[in-house]
């Protein structure tokens, strides 16, 4: 899902180049529409794996009311919060990556915003020097 949302971030900054001054405004909203869904993405992500947590709590609840022992159970227990907690970090660096290569397409696309405005504001000024030049012979 964040792959397809990538390559759609990447498309859309392609076509900068080709869009002028007024589209500007327009594609950085669908940019930004972009990055809120992978942030929610990730975000429903964190939400089933609280829920299953809470499962996994909830079948610990029922294991206990079994014939195990204790050491047994706390074994159990132990297994399911370091599983926990491996699912927890993993998910914690992949968002981080996430946030890292948001970031760094966010840089990316300001840089080639700045420099697609850059070029514009030169042809308009080109545009009116030609202008003035025109107007300046006809007189």
């Amino acid at each position: 899902m964040a792959v397809s949302l990538l390559v759609q971030i990447i498309l859309l900054t392609r076509g900068l180049r080709n869009r002028d001054k007024d589209n500007l405004t327009t594609y950085l909203q669908e940019i930004t529409a972009l990055c809120n869904e992978v942030l929610e993405n990730r975000l429903g992500q964190t939400i089933i794996v609280q829920q299953v947590e809470q499962k996994l709590d909830g079948k610990f609840g029922s294991v206990s009311n079994t014939l195990i022992t204790q050491d047994e159970m706390q074994h159990i227990y132990d297994k399911i919060n370091t599983e926990r907690s491996s699912m927890s970090e993993a998910l914690e660096a992949r968002l981080s990556e996430d946030h890292d290569q948001l970031k760094n397409i966010c840089t990316q696309l300001e840089t080639q915003i700045g420099n697609v405005t850059h070029q514009l504001d030169a042809k308009v000024q080109n545009t009116q020097d030609r202008v003035e030049e025109l107007d300046n012979a006809i007189q």
